[in-house]
């Protein structure tokens, strides 16, 4: 079984020359721990160590993944001897991902390092989503030029998710539930993209001759994951306003002294 689902790797790997071969292995070894984790915050107590830690390890290897496809994809696109144009288009669509991954990530943290006490800067706040859109409409741009349907949607998707994040950061008043759910959407895209990767790049690999390049595979993830991100929205808003409104009642009832 090990020898099934390592040989394809291998051969993708030995394409490769150094240092983009090591480089192949690290990705996919971190593809597959942020594979292996994801769901793990989304299934524990928000707030709790499981959450917290399994969250962490999830974030620690999608970085690795995306430092890993921020390097191989632009040697791919214009130094790869054996590229071809939908080689190049798929690279630049992993690339573009990346991108959408990491302005996701860099949000989902930084909104509970911003308080009234040690506010973040407006280029923590607003340079990584500005970027996003900036490179969001160029991809779009060239998936209209290019006919390519998929990447359109993906591309509008990205000026989408950073039109939400830029207006987020545009208004100085912030509850605790404003802010967590800020970090559920955007966690949830890092998830979406994450076993979108999986589906459209590994999956083939692993079950050579597999028709799987298809709408569901491309898009199955977000239509799976983004109800489970309403509903836990929900879940968790609620809860968050009842405990606020429960302080806010302690508070009113102290006697003045």
């Amino acid at each position: 079984m090990q020898i099934i689902a390592y040989t394809p790797f291998m051969t993708i790997a030995a394409h490769f020359p150094q240092p983009f071969s090591s480089l192949v292995w690290i990705h996919v070894l971190a593809g597959a721990t942020a594979l292996l984790t994801f769901w793990i915050p989304l299934a524990t107590r928000k707030g709790g160590k499981s959450h917290s830690r399994s969250g962490w390890v999830f974030l620690g290897a999608l970085l690795f993944v995306i430092i890993a496809v921020l390097i191989i994809t632009p040697w791919r696109y214009f130094f790869d001897p054996e590229r071809t144009e939908e080689g190049k288009h798929f690279s630049l669509f992993l690339f573009y991902i990346s991108i959408f991954s990491g302005v996701s990530m860099q949000q989902g943290i930084a909104v509970f390092k911003d308080s009234e006490k040690t506010p973040l800067s407006s280029a923590q706040r607003f340079a990584a989503p500005a970027l996003l859109a900036v490179i969001a409409t160029g991809f779009l741009l060239y998936a209209v030029l290019e006919s390519h349907a998929l990447y359109v949607i993906f591309g509008a998707l990205g000026i989408h998710l950073a039109r939400i994040q830029i207006l987020f950061w545009r208004n100085s008043q912030h509850t605790a539930a404003d802010r967590w759910v800020y970090h559920l959407e955007n966690m949830f895209v890092c998830c979406i993209a994450t076993v979108t990767a999986f589906g459209v790049t590994a999956i083939p690999r692993l079950i050579p001759g597999a028709a799987f390049n298809s709408v569901g595979v491309w898009i199955g993830p977000t239509l799976i994951l983004v109800p489970l991100k309403f509903y836990l929205r929900k879940k968790y808003t609620k809860q968050l306003d009842r405990s606020h409104s429960a302080q806010r009642s302690l508070r009113q009832a102290e006697p003045v002294i």
